[in-house]
Order: C-alpha cells, then structure tokens, then sequence
C-alpha cells in the first residue's frame, strides 16, 4: 500500500509517499508519474518559487516547496491526481490531503479513465 500525505501550511507544501502500490502496477505508474512530474517542475520552477527539499526513490518520496499562485497551482493539481488514484485504486493507495481545496476524491469527472476503467493512453 502506498500511503500519501499531502499538506499546506504557512505558505509551504509538503508531498510525501510512502510504501509500494503492491498489486497495482498502474497506481504505482500513476503516483510515480506525477511525483516526477512534480520534481521536474521544481527543477524548472518560476522565480519565487522555493523548492526546499526534493527526495525520490523506491517507496519513499518528498517534496516540499514554497511559492505563490504558481506553486499553489502545481500542488493542487498533483494532490487532485493522487486523490483521484486513491479513489480508483483504494487498495493499493491511501491518500490524506489536506488544506488543499478541490482535492477531495468524492466525484471523477465525467468520462474520466475512472469512470470507464481503462488507461487513455
């Protein structure tokens, strides 16, 4: 089981995963994808953006930065992400976000790949 833990406090964004999505080689992809893309993007960041520590290897992985709308921007849509494999996959993945709005898991969008149970690629 993968656990995630997003939180925002103080102006400060923390993403942590922890564990392997065990039985669920699309979750772990999924996950994978977006804490890399998160990582990449803090390589590459706008000025104003702070990345304070980026850590990613096997079964455990954490981001935290801080920065303004731009970050607040990158943050809730990766937390949005990982909140919606959590909810299609809540075997393999749990996830706790919190402070972050729009990142609750309760409805996929219409026609989403969690709706339909494939992969759009």
């Amino acid at each position: 089981m993968t656990h995630i833990t997003v939180a925002h406090a103080a102006g400060r964004w923390r993403v942590r995963a922890e564990g392997h999505a065990t039985g669920s080689p699309e979750a772990c992809a999924g996950v994978s994808a977006l804490l890399y893309a998160l990582a990449g993007w803090l390589a590459n960041a706008p000025e104003g953006v702070r990345r304070e520590r980026v850590s990613l290897a096997p079964g455990a992985a954490e981001l935290v930065f801080s920065g303004g709308p731009a970050a607040a921007a990158a943050a809730e849509l990766v937390a949005v992400g990982l909140a919606q494999i959590a909810k299609a996959v809540p075997e393999a993945v749990a996830a706790d976000i919190t402070g972050i709005s729009g990142a609750e898991p309760e409805a996929a969008p219409a026609g989403s790949p969690q709706e339909r149970k494939e992969n759009p690629c």
